[in-house]
């Protein structure tokens, strides 16, 4: 056994630095806080991360985080010291806790670092988002340009099959084939946009991704984001139903004025409306989680939440970004969407991204940094929050 070995954190793949003889004893990695156990083969989790102050039990092996540079780590931990004492580095503009490229192209497509649910502001995520989509242009484009050709022609395919059944004697089956036709492209078309999702969710990251990544999904991905919908949206279906039933009834009674049957309608639609809004706003994240994480539905919908119930403001936004970039790409012959539905998508990616504190890639950790206005939230829902100044994005 050598003197030192080189382990990674199985929270947030930082590289520590131990000395051999602190196997079997506990310690904090510098980069996420967790607490882990060391051991010859690797490091284990022991608890989640702790607060800033740390037992005198845990404060034993000194480890140190190795940066891509091999300089060590620009702000460590209690207890802890750098793996080269004798200078104080410069500071560095990027992501401390970024692996270095070796490890950037081992590490697993799901993401594996423990979610950090925080407030952002929009200056976190627009900016670097829009630099990003200019810098990765081509990749995103493309992308872009494969998702609205599967569009069009499962439009044009459609209306053809439909065409095609007001000719035959027995449309029925020319009706089925219609539909068929239509329901094969649409799930085509989820398929691929949940590819160009997990594109744009690597870019943000900072990882190394082809054009093969957007076709690199499982096609369980369809049901999960198929099951993830109906779990969301059949709340809708009992007033809709119950609107419906009352407006059927009404309009049977011939001396009801149809006013009030216009009406009760109104006021349907307008419950039913506010339904989705409502569960739109607090669950929007959960599509992004899903496709990050490689959750079940059930757990990403619950994440989805947790992130969303903090960035209430700045999902309304977002759906303002992302009906914006629809305008404009219809705007432009509907060619347009070729790079504007990329570019809406990468923006929502990268906001997630930093609302969960995930791994990013250099420049959004350097912009995010430079911003005080995140407010990384306790463990726990009813602890009580540090004194700071209130963030208008909460």
């Amino acid at each position: 056994m050598t003197d030192e070995m080189n382990l990674r954190c199985p929270q947030c793949d930082a590289v520590l630095a131990l000395p051999a003889a602190a196997v079997g004893k506990k310690t904090q990695c510098p980069a996420c806080s967790s607490i882990l156990r060391i051991a010859a083969e690797g490091l284990a989790p022991v608890q989640s991360p702790p607060s800033a102050t740390l037992s005198t039990e845990l404060q034993g092996p000194v480890a140190s985080v190795k940066s891509p540079g091999g300089d060590p780590a620009q702000s460590l931990p209690s207890g802890f010291t750098a793996e080269t004492p004798t200078h104080s580095p410069e500071p560095q503009v990027g992501n401390p806790y970024a692996p270095s490229t070796q490890l950037e192209a081992s590490l697993p497509a799901e993401a594996s670092q423990a979610m950090r649910i925080e407030t952002a502001v929009p200056d976190q995520y627009l900016h670097p988002a829009w630099n990003l989509f200019f810098l990765h242009a081509g990749l995103l484009i493309g992308v872009g340009a494969v998702v609205l050709a599967f569009d069009l022609m499962g439009r044009v395919a459609g209306q053809l099959a439909q065409f095609a059944a007001v000719f035959p004697d027995d449309p029925t089956w020319a009706l089925v084939a219609a539909y068929g036709v239509s329901l094969l492209f649409g799930m085509i078309n989820v398929y691929l946009n949940a590819g160009m999702t997990k594109v744009c969710l690597n870019v943000g990251r900072g990882r190394p991704t082809r054009f093969g990544d957007a076709f690199s999904l499982t096609p369980l991905i369809l049901w999960r984001i198929f099951a993830g919908y109906f779990l969301l949206f059949m709340p809708l279906a009992l007033p809709a139903a119950v609107i419906g039933l009352v407006a059927f009834l009404m309009a049977e009674h011939a001396d009801l004025p149809g006013l009030a049957i216009i009406g009760v309608v109104a006021l349907g639609v307008l419950v039913v409306v506010s339904m989705l809004v409502a569960i739109w706003l607090f669950t929007w994240p959960w599509y992004y989680v899903l496709i990050d994480r490689n959750l079940s539905t059930v757990a990403a919908i619950k994440q989805g939440y947790l992130v969303a119930r903090v960035n209430k403001l700045n999902g309304f936004l977002l759906a303002l970004i992302n009906i914006g970039c629809g305008t404009v790409g219809l705007c432009m012959l509907y060619v347009g969407l070729a790079a504007t539905k990329p570019l809406a998508t990468l923006i929502s990616a990268v906001a997630v991204l930093l609302m969960s504190g995930q791994r990013v890639s250099a420049s959004i950790a350097a912009s995010a940094a430079r911003s005080p206005s995140t407010t990384a939230l306790p463990p726990h829902p009813h602890a009580p929050m540090p004194d700071s100044q209130p963030n208008p994005f909460t």
